[in-house]
């Protein structure tokens, strides 16, 4: 435990110095893609101008890198183990459990915040603050097609990214806690609900 944490301070320390001139996006997106594990929260924010209405929920999202992911939404729940993918409502207190064929195509839906580079090609709009990601030509997963990155070149984490989701509204996920991680918490991927949740398996 002790040499994971002196890894990880010397690992930023690094980061710090190399990226004191240059273009600290690089150093985040590095970050993120070599972490075990990743926690998020955030303020999701869908605007929809067909409807002219403005929704944001409060949510945090769990990332390991091998592509599992535990995210919440207000009260509801979304967990991937790459096996199952549990959807759980809150409000109907039921768990949906899909048996996912496509495992990396399911994963890449949330973890592409982790694989910017792999995923992406970035164009540096404003160096040190604004990117503009396109996606890469042979990458056919359903992730954004593009996504434009905020960060806070102090903290060296991301601030708030934007994209359009497939239909057509304006999804900003504005970042209010990030940290990386050298292990993952184990128990953040394990299908725990409540005893009385209605079980519907597709």
């Amino acid at each position: 435990m002790k040499q994971t944490v002196i890894k990880t301070v010397f690992l930023w320390l690094v980061c710090f110095s190399a990226c004191d001139g240059g273009d600290r996006f690089s150093a985040i997106k590095e970050q993120l893609s070599q972490a075990t594990c990743v926690r998020f929260e955030f303020i999701s924010i869908i605007k929809s101008d067909i409807f002219d209405v403005v929704d944001s929920m409060a949510g945090a999202a769990y990332i390991a890198h091998d592509g599992r992911f535990n995210v919440t939404i207000g009260e509801d729940r979304y967990l991937f183990d790459m096996n199952f993918l549990y959807s759980y409502s809150a409000e109907n207190n039921q768990v949906v459990i899909e048996k996912v064929q496509d495992i990396d195509a399911v994963s890449r839906e949330i973890s592409f915040i982790t694989r910017l580079d792999e995923l992406y090609e970035t164009k540096t709009v404003v160096s040190g603050r604004l990117y503009r990601l396109n996606k890469k030509p042979d990458e056919k997963s359903d992730i954004p097609d593009s996504v434009t990155v905020f960060i806070d070149e102090d903290t060296l984490q991301l601030e708030r990214l934007e994209y359009y989701d497939i239909n057509e509204e304006l999804n900003v996920i504005v970042i209010r806690k990030q940290q990386a991680s050298g292990d993952c918490d184990e128990r953040r991927f394990e299908p725990v609900f409540p005893d009385s949740v209605e079980r519907v398996r597709l």
